[in-house]
């Protein structure tokens, strides 16, 4: 790749001044440099920002299936669920 044409230290506001939806996730995994978001994979970044919205859903299933309810073609894991409870 050749030599790094900013530093480690360099601050990622600054870097990405006009990259709002960047700027968004720095504040969201607590980097400010470019040496602390090198420490992440692409794929740890998509699974950290991801698994709150998963997990968000998941309770938006449940929440339906305990009242009869559920998300277009979530029955079968509507059923399971109201099963799962009676046992």
């Amino acid at each position: 790749m050749g030599r790094p044409r900013i530093s480690a230290d360099a601050r990622l506001d600054e870097l990405f001044l006009r990259d709002y939806e960047a700027r968004q996730i720095f504040d969201f995994l607590k980097v400010t440099t470019v040496r602390e978001l090198e420490a992440y994979t692409p794929d740890e970044i998509i699974q950290r920002l991801t698994e709150p919205i998963a997990q968000t859903v998941q309770r938006i299933r449940k929440v339906l299936a305990m009242h009869n309810r559920s998300l277009a073609g979530d029955r079968a894991f509507a059923y399971d669920f109201k099963q799962s409870l009676k046992r």
